[in-house]
């Protein structure tokens, strides 16, 4: 299945970004521009060499400011603590209204348009470079990020997520079957109610490593790249392993590779993660007043109940 940011249009003027990139780039006085996705950022190709990122107009200015400043921040914070190419800004604007950032695309493709047709060795090396990768951003201590780490503890985490079901059963029920309400509370109770599911470490966490975020050489299915550093912080390091999706090959070779303890509900929390993600876009639809997340809510919902049975044995077969 789809992601949803991959067929979002942007909500951002094409005039506009034009007008930036020709400041940008006086010299070209059209620059070739292509769309590529709109999730926290609209993203743009442009001149088939730069990835510019344009946060979301849902977010008022301050908001978009920040976002840009801290992302930037955060990449030259973290550059010299891994191995894996990652963006490396050189246009920057975080005074305007319309903040954006700009830099060298990343040879590669999202591993996201290529996983179905991997084949098993691909994916297991692939899953090992990803192992190596989250070991590195595991192994960056809380202090070189300073206050971008944020404040983050199981205790408050478990709060926050009963504080997201509490939601969830007020907003989001009203448009459920029954079956799919069952389903919904089983995967907020088994997660909630165990306390060992807050017995983990935190760590610092890249946050957002879906396939779409991880760049690979087509061919070969080697890793090239790692983009999309916004959601970067200190938090469940099971954040990071949620490839359940994409099978038993990719994931037990991350999880040999992984330099660090494995701990035992690990596998539980990456289950919880990704049953939880239809619920993100529900809430984020109706916050914005977006129908269209709304409608791939109930997508999402529907494909993950169809899937849980294939999820549940990749888990087993990959965390015990």
């Amino acid at each position: 299945m789809g992601f949803y940011e991959e067929t979002n249009p942007p909500d951002i003027d094409e005039s506009l970004v034009l007008n930036i990139l020709r400041s940008v780039f006086p010299q070209i006085e059209r620059p070739q521009v292509q769309f590529l996705y709109h999730g926290t950022y609209n993203v743009y190709l442009v001149e088939n060499h730069y990835i510019f990122r344009f946060p979301s107009i849902y977010h008022p200015p301050k908001r978009r400011r920040e976002y840009v400043r801290r992302e930037v921040k955060l990449l030259k914070l973290l550059k010299s603590h891994l191995g894996t190419p990652i963006p490396e800004p050189e246009f920057i604007d975080f005074e305007l209204d319309t903040p954006f950032m700009g830099y060298p695309m990343i040879p590669g493709e999202r591993f996201s348009l290529h996983y179905l047709n991997a084949s098993p060795e691909q994916l297991r090396g692939l899953g090992e470079q990803i192992g190596h990768f989250a070991g590195e951003f595991h192994s960056i201590k809380e202090t070189v990020l300073n206050s971008e780490a944020g404040n983050f503890t199981p205790e408050v985490y478990r709060s926050e997520q009963s504080a997201i079901f509490d939601r969830v059963q007020d907003e989001v029920y009203p448009q459920l079957s029954t079956k799919q309400r069952e389903w919904t509370e089983s995967i907020f109770n088994d997660f909630l109610e165990p306390d060992e599911n807050f017995e983990f470490e935190p760590v610092i966490t890249h946050g957002d490593l879906y396939t779409t975020n991880i760049l690979v050489n087509p061919p070969s299915i080697s890793l090239t790249g790692i983009i999309d550093f916004e959601n970067v912080c200190l938090y469940d390091p099971a954040v990071d392993f949620i490839f359940l999706r994409e099978g038993a090959d990719l994931l037990k070779s991350l999880l040999r590779a992984y330099p660090h303890r494995i701990d035992p509900k690990l596998g539980d929390r990456v289950t919880y993660i990704i049953g939880k993600q239809p619920f993100f876009y529900f809430l984020k639809g109706f916050d914005f007043g977006i129908d269209r997340m709304v409608k791939f809510g109930h997508t999402r919902i529907i494909d993950h109940m169809k899937n849980w049975d294939y999820f549940l044995k990749v888990r087993e077969q990959s965390f015990n």
